[in-house]
């Protein structure tokens, strides 16, 4: 049995081991300081950002592992897949909503202007007060107050 060892040489001429490191035959210490020495090679080879690419693609696939994505017989994409296809559900659903509120909104414009709503003259100068009442106490409020309502009008369209 061999063993690797640190040995100090001391002033008078003597040897003295300070640490023992382990076990093994000569053959594989060699390999082990070959391995070793590659390593500091390609450190020193390496660059700052094949370093950051080399972490963030292990960090991405312990992350498929643990979602269930990746495991020892095949790769199952539906956990990965899943969350993309509910997002863009949502966005369509709400696209298509948002296309329906536009062309009820358009449909109703039309029919004021081609004359299909029959409007009372009541109703008619109901609405257009309300209208200038609106602009009237808009005009009036500080700023801040107009431009958080412009805010909530622009959310709504």
């Amino acid at each position: 049995m061999k063993q690797l060892a640190i040995v100090e040489h001391l002033p008078d001429g003597s040897t003295r081991i300070s640490k023992i490191l382990g076990d093994g035959d000569e053959e594989f210490w060699q390999k082990q300081f070959e391995v070793a020495r590659e390593a500091i090679e390609f450190q020193d080879r390496i660059s700052d950002l094949e370093k950051f690419n080399t972490l963030h693609l292990n960090l991405l696939l312990s992350h498929c592992i643990k979602a269930g994505v990746i495991n020892k017989q095949s790769i199952n994409l539906e956990p990965l897949l899943m969350k993309v296809v509910e997002k863009e559900v949502a966005k369509t659903a709400w696209r298509l909503s948002r296309r329906k509120k536009l062309m009820r909104q358009f449909e109703i414009q039309y029919q004021e202007l081609s004359g299909t709503f029959q409007k009372s003259v009541f109703s008619r100068l109901k609405s257009e007060s309300f209208k200038w009442l609106r602009t009237y106490v808009f005009k009036r409020l500080p700023i801040p107050f107009q431009n958080f309502y412009n805010t909530l009008k622009q959310l709504t369209k």
